[in-house]
């Protein structure tokens, strides 16, 4: 049985863990977003772009294509990382 403190470390993990997956899917659409501006302008864009996290438990969950309890509230529209990487 967990305690309310317990309880409440573990929904701030999960939230931690939303807004660090949330954030690297925003990036992604940004450096994708970039990459379609530079190829516009004559630069081609040969070597793939490097995208950084520091949280493994994002990491983790993006590299898997499985679907996770520890994602089904994250809103569908932010999955899309898991498919371009």
């Amino acid at each position: 049985m967990m305690t309310k403190y317990e309880m409440t470390n573990l929904g701030l993990l999960l939230h931690f863990l939303e807004a660090q997956y949330i954030s690297a899917s925003e990036a992604t659409a940004q450096a994708i977003w970039l990459r379609f501006v530079l190829e516009n302008f004559g630069e081609l864009q040969t070597e793939a772009t490097p995208l950084q996290c520091d949280n493994t438990s994002t990491i983790a969950i993006t590299k898997n294509p499985v679907f996770h309890q520890k994602t089904k509230h994250i809103d569908r529209r932010y999955h899309f990382i898991k498919d371009t990487l």
